[in-house]
Parts: C-alpha cells; sequence; structure tokens
C-alpha cells in the first residue's frame, strides 16, 4: 500500500506569499503613520471642538463689553438734558433749591468734582464743573467737560474776547457758550445755554463751602 504525502496537501491548504511581496513587506516604510486608534481621533475632535469654544467664547466676551460700554456712554449727561439723566449720571445729590425765578438750582458729588446745575422746565440750562479738594481743574478736565457738552458734531471755539483771568469759548452750533475761571478761589468752568435767562451768571446760590 502506498502512502499519500502530507505536507503538500497540508500546504496547499493556505495561499502562499510571494517572494516578491515578501521582500516588498519588508523595505517599505510607510512615511506617514494614520492614526487608527479610535480613542486618539476622539481626543483630536475634543481638541478641536475647545479650540472652537474658546473662539466663540471670546466673541460672545467682547460683544458683551460693547454693550457694557455703550450701556455706560448712554449714561452720561450734560447741558440740555433732562433731570432724570443728570441724577442718574453726576452722582450724590448734595442739595436742591427752588429759586424766585422758577428754575431749581442742585449740586452733586462724584467722585472729585461738585456739578453746580441749573434746570429750567426740568432741562438742564447752565452747569458748573469743579474739584472736590478746592483744587484748579487741569487742562485735561477742562477738554474734557467741554467735550462731553459738544457731541459729534459741533466744537468748542476759543473767543477772543475772553481775558488772561477769565477764557470764553463758544460752540460752532452758536446755541452755547463756556468760560473758565475763578469761582470761589478754585478754577472752574461754566457752560451755559444761549438764551437762556442763565446766561452769564456769576453768583452761585446754595454753593459749596
Amino acid at each position: 500500500m502506498s502512502l499519500t504525502p502530507v505536507a503538500p496537501l497540508y500546504l496547499g491548504c493556505f495561499p502562499q506569499r510571494s517572494t516578491a511581496a515578501a521582500h516588498s513587506s519588508q523595505v517599505v516604510v510607510p512615511t506617514h503613520r494614520p492614526c487608527r486608534s479610535p480613542q486618539s481621533l476622539d481626543c483630536g475632535l475634543r481638541t478641536f471642538g475647545n479650540s472652537a469654544n474658546d473662539r466663540l467664547f471670546m466673541k460672545q466676551f467682547f460683544v458683551l463689553f460693547l454693550t457694557i460700554s455703550a450701556g455706560v456712554s448712554s449714561v452720561r449727561a450734560n447741558l440740555g438734558d433732562r433731570g432724570d439723566r443728570i441724577d442718574d449720571s453726576y452722582g450724590k445729590l448734595v442739595e436742591r433749591h427752588l429759586r424766585d425765578d422758577g428754575t431749581v438750582s442742585t449740586l452733586y458729588h462724584k467722585d472729585p468734582y461738585l456739578y453746580f446745575v441749573v434746570f429750567d422746565n426740568g432741562v438742564s440750562v447752565l452747569e458748573r464743573y469743579s474739584r472736590v479738594d478746592g483744587a484748579d481743574l487741569s487742562e485735561k478736565e477742562i477738554a474734557k467737560f467741554l467735550k462731553a457738552n459738544a457731541g459729534r458734531t459741533v466744537t468748542w471755539i476759543r473767543d477772543e474776547t475772553g481775558t488772561s483771568k477769565e477764557r470764553r469759548f463758544k460752540r460752532s452750533d452758536h446755541k452755547a457758550e463756556a468760560t473758565c475761571g475763578k469761582e470761589n478761589n478754585r478754577l472752574t468752568l461754566t457752560v451755559g445755554m444761549l438764551g437762556s435767562s442763565e446766561r452769564g451768571v456769576g453768583s452761585r446760590e446754595s454753593e459749596e463751602n
């Protein structure tokens, strides 16, 4: 009885790798190894998501900042505004007096400044700005208060009729004027509406001591 060789049948049941393929697998080294791990891919997506959220957060924060800034700016009051707006902007009310001519004089204190305001029919027609500590207003402070009473389309022009003791300014829309001089031994800026009975007021009723 003859015996059938086993080895050839056993090997024949499996596909044989070619010599070229075997040689190729030994010498070819991939230049880029793709990420096949699900954990690695998930981590990358989370990282991208966090970056996008950061950008979104910064945009929302910037919008909020602009909103708050706009709100703060809208509270600022000046000549020609009504009493409620003045009250919200100029701080603590120190004095309020009804005058003989029907106008109302008020004195406010906020931060380093005193604000003296005269209302006519509920509208600010004259304002004076000075420092609580009695020091003179600086040129920067004077410019700041003048700008607050100018608006976007008008400016203040130096009036040559002023003197060394009192500077005068006229607004370009010809609706207001300003003077800067000593009041109670302190340099004070006064702005007033032209045509108002308070224009050129030299006395300060109920003035701060």
